[in-house]
């Protein structure tokens, strides 16, 4: 075999090497407990099936909650491992109401730089956001395959439209309390007094304190 036999050869396997590599999508923290009010925050992270890192070149998330309990949705790169040439809400399918419980959220790598890849401890990729609503015991924001004719996918960076995806994230559990009534602050103590003239209000020393 020549130089140019062994040259398609080598390209032929990493090309089918990274065909078959896969990476996973996780959520984390898994569960949080928070207060209605709060801001929920679920970072997404890229994981390699493997010992080694995985490259890839871009990919989709659906996501799923409920909007009685957490709503709307946001997302920060905030953090993120990589710096994406494109990412969002960029496709109008899922994402005409960020409201309604459902999303798309697409990431894109850099044209002309390095492929991101997943490491075994994961690649961050960015935080969605929501704003806790309701009490509850616990509400789940999911990671379905698909939905609506769009799908959760990551794409292998050598072959086009290749879905290297391996493992979803089965959800991140949220507990929701009602709001934090806490205060703590100065306290203005009023009390009413009667005399022979009448009833007159003092109004007492300041204090400090904790009302719950």
């Amino acid at each position: 075999m020549g130089m140019k036999g062994t040259a398609i050869l080598v390209a032929m396997t990493t090309a089918m090497g990274l065909a078959h590599a896969n990476v996973g999508l996780d959520f984390r923290a898994d569960s949080q407990t928070v207060a209605v009010g709060d801001v929920v925050s679920v970072d997404v992270y890229a994981v390699s099936d493997s010992l080694v890192n995985q490259p890839f070149s871009s990919g989709d998330l659906i996501v799923t909650w409920d909007p009685a309990k957490l709503n709307p949705v946001s997302y920060s790169n905030s953090g993120a491992g990589y710096a994406w040439g494109n990412s969002g809400f960029l496709f109008p399918s899922l994402n005409s109401s960020l409201s309604d419980g459902n999303a798309e959220f697409s990431f894109e790598r850099q044209l002309f730089a390095a492929f991101p890849e997943a490491t075994p401890a994961g690649l961050k990729l960015t935080t969605l956001k929501f704003t806790a609503v309701s009490p509850t015991t616990q509400t789940t924001v999911s990671m379905p395959l698909t939905l609506s004719g769009r799908t959760t996918r990551v794409f292998d960076p050598v072959l086009p439209n290749t879905n290297i995806l391996g493992t979803r994230d089965s959800g991140a559990f949220v507990t929701i309390t009602p709001p934090n009534t806490n205060f703590s602050g100065n306290l203005y103590l009023q009390d009413t007094i009667f005399s022979s003239g009448g009833p007159r209000t003092i109004v007492g020393t300041v204090k400090q304190g904790t009302v719950t």
